[in-house]
C-alpha cells in the first residue's frame, strides 16, 4: 500500500523490498526525468546499464499497478528519493539516454514544450558536466533558459543544489 502518510525513505524501502532489484531499479530509472512516458520507460529499460530481462508482462503489470504510473509522474519527495538510489555510473547513462532521446524527438520552436524540452536537456547535461569549465557553461544555459520559463522541477533543483555544495557527489 502506497499510502501518503509513509515516510518517503520508507516508502522507497517498501517498493524495494516488493519489487526486487531489477524493476525496482528500473522505477528508480524511471524517477530520473520529471514525468513518466511509456516510450521512455520502455527505453530505458532496454539500456546496457539496466539488469536484462526488464520488460516483460509480469513487470509492466506491477509498474501499472502504481498510481505514478497512471498519473503521468511520481511525487518530488518519492521521485528525489529513487534517483538517490542509483549509482553514479548507472545515472550517468540514464541521463545522456535522456537527453539523446530529447535531442532526437525535438519539440516545435516556440513552445513551451520546446523551452521545457531545452531547459531539461541543459539540467541533465549540467548534473553530467565533470569539469568547473563544463559546469560553468551549462549553468550559464541553465540562467539564460529558466529566466521566466516558471522552470518547477524542484527534484533537480535540489539536485543542483547538491553539486554546487558538493561537486563529487553528484550524479
Amino acid at each position: 500500500e502506497l499510502g501518503p502518510n509513509i515516510p518517503p525513505s520508507e516508502l522507497t524501502e517498501r517498493l524495494r523490498s516488493d519489487m526486487g532489484p531489477a524493476l525496482f531499479s528500473w522505477l528508480c530509472a524511471c524517477a530520473v526525468y520529471p514525468e513518466l512516458h511509456w516510450d521512455l520507460t520502455l527505453h530505458l529499460a532496454s539500456l546496457p546499464c539496466m539488469p536484462e530481462g526488464l520488460v516483460s508482462e509480469a513487470n509492466l503489470l506491477r509498474l501499472i499497478a502504481l498510481p505514478w504510473f497512471r498519473a503521468g509522474s511520481i511525487p518530488d519527495e518519492i521521485r528525489y528519493e529513487l534517483i538517490r538510489q542509483i549509482d553514479t555510473e548507472q545515472a550517468r547513462e540514464l541521463r545522456k539516454a535522456i537527453v539523446a532521446v530529447l535531442e532526437s524527438n525535438p519539440a516545435d520552436e516556440g513552445t513551451f514544450a520546446a523551452e521545457t524540452q531545452a531547459l531539461e536537456i541543459a539540467v541533465n547535461r549540467h548534473l553530467l558536466s565533470r569539469s568547473r569549465t563544463e559546469r560553468r557553461t551549462t549553468r550559464e544555459s541553465l540562467r539564460r533558459l529558466s529566466v521566466g520559463s516558471g522552470y518547477r522541477d524542484y527534484v533537480v533543483l535540489r539536485l543542483l543544489e547538491s553539486v554546487q555544495t558538493s561537486p563529487l557527489d553528484f550524479f
